[in-house]
């Protein structure tokens, strides 16, 4: 009950308010368009429904953005003009993009332009309407879109000489801004209500939300709320009245206006210009745009585009009743709303915004309430926990395993890491790397001058930095570095933590916070306005703002643009703020809100929601086509009604091939994600990570499906939630249920009409059997003697038949002699072939040796011409003709092998196999340079009798394949061969761990020139002269089998 209650006080608390405490800082981030520094001037930006932002320039055509890569669509990709007037999103999605010779839309990456003389002339703006319904306002004139059709859109109410300067859809009406500044509102068909706002002409007519529109003039800015219209120049003379180009209103009722004169924000009467003095590097502002997740967008000229994450204002709040000491708070996703809370005593908490749940409960298991819980971290599938007393806790598909790592320590674990090759631990006693067991153990013995691990970062590299009591430390390749920090070698590091911006940060007890940015050290101290220099823990909200805990309570230092510590602002009692935070990893943020453990349970650092939204990373699916587009699939609703829901999509059995193409909108972030994907039930194990975005399937069987994709960082130390498509694959008509019942019903139907039909026929066969008895009785003396003539007849016929019979083996007779004569045309013809076969081998072998020296003779006026010849372009054809003719020399020397090892007979005596063996990987493997191992297990230790060179040959060729066809992401490839005794023969089975063979290819392996993937190099010869190798040795080989990760060849040979 007691745990409830806190429990109950902590959730009152997450959705409660608190005290009020405010600290301002303008963080704009600024993007070049295209990742270039070239000039392109950014005119507008806007985001379509996906989350995609789009941005439009002058002269550069239009830009797709997703947060790491940009998808540039101009004149090449079909757009009529680079240089972009508009950009607008139409109500059902569509992306629509005006330039100065024409309009098109972008859908699916494709550019279309409409058959109508609209889109060919110049269209200033583009309104949106209802569904896919557009206005153009083109050169004073407006024109409705709708149904694929244009319409002139007239209207009657215009003064002579009076034009349409402005127009926008909104609340269901249409606005109309003139050259005279009239305001002209249609209420209903052909009807308009007017008002006069400005001397000068509108420019433009943007919704500001309930009801309130902003309009602006040639002189000064309005708007326009339930028939008031406010004067904003008027009200602020300070503001720049010309050159405005957008108005938008964000979620905390901040008016922003944009400007060729910069960034203006009004709000509560305060005025704020923005520029390069305050944090905003651009004077020329195009065009602003509020995204799905509330964050400002800023179109800024030559400066390219910023986003803006608002005013920082803090809250604080700590809730009267607490958990105890708290250790560590956890998400496991980012962006997750949920935390696991780890506590000394109390066990650990799940939270979220619905439910605070212990362990103990979730698991049923009750010696977990009272846990003395010191981290968490998740890997594997699983959540791992530490304890106090060195043992690991796995939590994973509702089930508990406990692991105890003695010997390698009894003491408390301080940290836990994920990496792609296990659980990282750092302990009082050392580090240890665990699967399921120790994998690893570093101490003293190993190059630290402390075995107190007290934290670990493992990048996406899966190296890791190494936080101990005396100092900071590097594990590379399995080897232990320190790292050179300056003043201070053995400093007592408590946290390692690392921004979006690559910095790493470290707390300390005693020295301070210390920040490494391209291996320079930063020391912040007490000089830089920190309180203590013992630092606990830290969070890094931003690259420009660093939480962190003291033994004096919570404080967050401020770095300014050049790097160094503009203030440092403390939080103690006075504040609101209780207890001490003294473990590393206790800060994190979830649910606009900053959680810290404490000695005293958790604190909220409780925010506004930002001003301007917080933009999370997110997955979705852009698109699904069948075979390879061929088969359009008929989705009747928007993809996204599928994500994460139960929707079925039901696809028809003629899509052989089903390809799905993801995306990841990341608008704001660093990370280098990559993917991974599972089709359950199909496949059990997620993909090996990718960057590619596109899945598909082949052959897929009829039946119910669910594919799942993720994003994470390399080693998954950072992840993005899942999402899910629920799709199934109709069968043929024939399998289909209907067709079933149907066929079952006839079938049915057919066998009572059979049995029903035997019954009747039975009855009427038995009456009938009865009257025929009679009959045959009466009819049996009759043939009887019919019988006895027929006898006579036979014997005449019998005589007839040995007639035929004697004809018959005069026939077979004569058929013999043909057959006889037609084998020896036979024979003949093949004794010709088998002679015109041997003189084309010999012109090939002469053919083949004969252009050999021509072909030396190019490869040397090629170097020569190399030396002499100064001009790049000559030189450079000069090296692609030399390499060509090395490619031809080598195909020649193949194919002159291929007929000596036809023509002669092999030289047959007793051999060293396994020497044979190794010098044929060894010269495979200098030729490729590649990092292989070998490994031969000999279970035959006898010599055999064979050519030894036509022997290497076949070996030679298959590690060449091996190593050519290495799995890059296998860190030990390596080559195997089992010999085993196999009655007149000895088997070899050469297995290595690449990326195997193509199921279609199988088939081809041995064929002349075959190359089955575009991987490879060479001629496609190597296989086949094993092939003609082992013919020619009496021998045999074969493909095993080939898998990913496992390809076996056997060779046999006789003894």
């Amino acid at each position: 009950m007691k745990y409830l209650i806190h429990l109950i006080f902590l959730l009152i608390f997450i959705y409660g308010e608190g005290l009020y405490g405010q600290n301002v800082q303008f963080e704009f981030n600024q993007l070049k368009v295209g990742n270039t520094y070239t000039e392109i001037t950014a005119s507008s930006v806007i985001q379509d429904n996906n989350g995609y932002l789009w941005i439009g320039t002058k002269g550069s055509g239009v830009f797709r953005f997703n947060g790491s890569e940009f998808v540039r669509f101009d004149r090449e990709k079909g757009l009529p003009s680079d240089f972009v007037l508009d950009v607008n999103i139409s109500d059902n999605g569509s992306v629509w993009v005006s330039t100065l010779d024409g309009t098109v839309n972008i859908t699916n990456d494709k550019v279309v332009k409409e058959q109508d003389s609209v889109f060919s002339q110049r269209v200033d703006k583009i309104i949106p309407a209802v569904g896919d319904s557009l206005f153009f306002l083109s050169e004073n004139e407006i024109f409705l879109y709708t149904d694929s059709k244009v319409y002139p859109f007239d209207i009657p109410q215009l003064y002579n000489n009076e034009k349409v300067s402005a127009l926008i859809y909104y609340d269901d009406l249409l606005y109309v801004g003139t050259s005279k500044g009239r305001l002209l509102m249609n209420k209903d068909i052909g009807e308009y209500d007017a008002l006069k706002i400005s001397s000068s002409p509108i420019i433009s007519i943007k919704g500001l939300g309930e009801n309130e529109l902003a309009i602006v003039s040639n002189e000064d800015i309005y708007t326009l709320q339930n028939g008031k219209v406010r004067n904003f120049i008027k009200e602020f003379p300070n503001l720049y009245r010309a050159g405005v180009t957008d108005v938008l209103k964000d979620y905390q009722g901040t008016i922003w206006i944009s400007s060729l004169k910069g960034l203006f924000s009004i709000n509560e009467n305060k005025v704020i210009n923005y520029g390069p003095s305050n944090g905003l590097n651009a004077t020329d502002i195009y065009d602003l745009h509020l995204d799905l997740n509330g964050m400002l967008w800023i179109a800024g000229g030559n400066s390219g585009v910023f986003n803006y994450r608002g005013d920082q204002f803090t809250y604080l709040n700590t809730k009267p009743e607490n958990l105890g000491i708290i250790t560590r708070i956890y998400q496991t996703t980012q962006g997750s709303t949920t935390n696991w809370v780890t506590t000394l005593g109390n066990g650990a908490y799940r939270i979220s915004s619905k439910d605070t749940v212990n362990l103990a409960d979730i698991t049923g298991e009750e010696w977990l309430r009272n846990e003395l819980f010191t981290s968490v971290s998740y890997g594997g599938g699983a959540l791992w926990f530490g304890t106090s007393d060195g043992r690991l806790i796995k939590f994973k598909d509702g089930f508990i395993d406990s692991y105890s790592l003695k010997p390698y320590t009894n003491g408390k674990i301080n940290s836990l890491a994920r990496s792609k090759n296990g659980i990282w631990v750092a302990t009082e006693n050392g580090l240890i790397l665990f699967t399921n067991t120790v994998v690893r153990y570093f101490d003293q013995s190993d190059g630290f001058n402390s075995s107190k691990i007290n934290d670990i970062y493992s990048d996406e590299f899966n190296n890791l930095l190494i936080a101990t009591d005396k100092g900071l430390y590097k594990l590379i390749n399995g080897k232990v570095e320190s790292f050179d920090l300056g003043k201070d070698q053995n400093v007592k590091i408590t946290q390692i933590s690392k921004s979006k911006d690559q910095d790493y940060w470290l707390s300390t007890l005693g020295s301070g916070l210390i920040r490494i940015r391209n291996d320079k050290v930063t020391w912040f101290t007490k000089n830089e306005g920190l309180s203590s220099l013992n630092t606990f823990n830290l969070f890094i909200e931003t690259s420009r703002k660093i939480w962190f805990n003291t033994d004096n309570g919570l404080e967050c230092i401020i770095i300014n643009e050049s790097g160094n510590a503009e203030e440092t602002i403390a939080y103690g009692e006075e504040d609101g703020f209780y207890g001490i935070s003294r473990y590393p990893h206790a800060l994190s943020y979830s649910s606009n809100n900053l959680w810290v453990g404490t000695d005293n349970g958790i604190t909220l650092v409780k925010r506004s929601p930002n001003i301007l939204g917080n933009s999370e990373p997110k997955l979705f699916l852009k698109d699904i086509s069948g075979n390879y587009g061929e088969s359009p699939l008929e989705v009747d609703e928007e993809l996204k009604k599928y994500i994460n829901s139960d929707e079925v999509i039901s696809i028809e059995n003629d899509v052989t091939t089903l390809t799905f193409y993801f995306d990841c909108i990341d608008l704001i972030g660093k990370t280098d994600w990559v993917y991974r994907y599972r089709l359950l039930p199909a496949e059990k194990y997620w993909s090996p990570a990718s960057t590619q975005r596109i899945v598909s399937f082949s052959n897929l069987k009829p039946g119910k499906y669910t594919l799942e994709f993720k994003a994470s960082n390399l080693n998954e130390t950072n992840s993005i939630e899942p999402i899910k498509i629920n799709f199934s694959i109709l069968p043929p008509w024939y399998e289909s249920p209907w067709f079933l019942l149907v066929a079952g019903m006839g079938a049915l139907f057919l066998v009572v009409m059979i049995v029903n039909l035997s019954i009747s026929s039975l009855r009427n066969y038995n009456r009938k059997l009865e009257e025929r008895i009679e009959e045959r009785t009466r009819e049996i003396q009759k043939q009887k003697d019919e019988i006895e003539e027929k006898n006579e007849e036979y014997e005449a016929i019998n005589e007839k038949l040995k007639e035929a019979n004697d004809t018959i083996h005069k026939f077979n007779k004569e058929l013999k002699r043909k057959v006889s004569e037609r084998t020896a045309s036979l024979e003949e013809a093949n004794k010709e072939l088998a002679y015109l076969n041997k003189e084309l081998d010999t012109f090939m072998y002469k053919a083949s040796h004969d252009l050999l020296g021509p072909l030396a003779r190019l490869k040397g006026l090629c170097h020569l011409g190399k030396l002499e010849v100064e001009e790049e372009v000559a030189v450079k054809y000069m090296s692609l003709l030399s390499n060509s003719a090395d490619e031809m020399y080598v195909i020649l020397k193949k194919l002159i092998d291929i007929i000596s090892i036809r023509e002669n007979d092999p030289k047959i005596k007793n051999v060293d196999y396994q020497k044979i063996i190794k010098t044929a990987f060894k010269e495979a493997n200098v030729k490729n340079g590649l990092p292989f191992e070998l490994d031969i297990i000999n279970n035959y230790d006898k010599p055999i009798s064979t050519d030894p060179e036509l022997l290497k040959r076949v070996f030679y060729n298959l590690f060449l394949n091996s190593i050519q066809y290495s799995d890059i992401s296998n860190e030990n490839s390596k080559v195997k061969i089992d010999i085993v005794p196999n009655g007149k023969y000895v088997n070899f089975y050469v297995t290595d761990n690449g990326v195997g063979i193509r199921e279609e290819s199988k088939s081809h392996i041995f064929d002349m020139f075959y190359k089955g993937s575009e991987r490879s190099k060479g001629s496609g010869l190597g296989l086949y002269i094993s092939k003609v190798a082992m013919d020619k040795l009496g021998g045999k080989i074969r493909l095993v089998e080939s898998t990913n990760g496992k390809t076996t060849f056997e060779i046999s040979i006789i003894k």
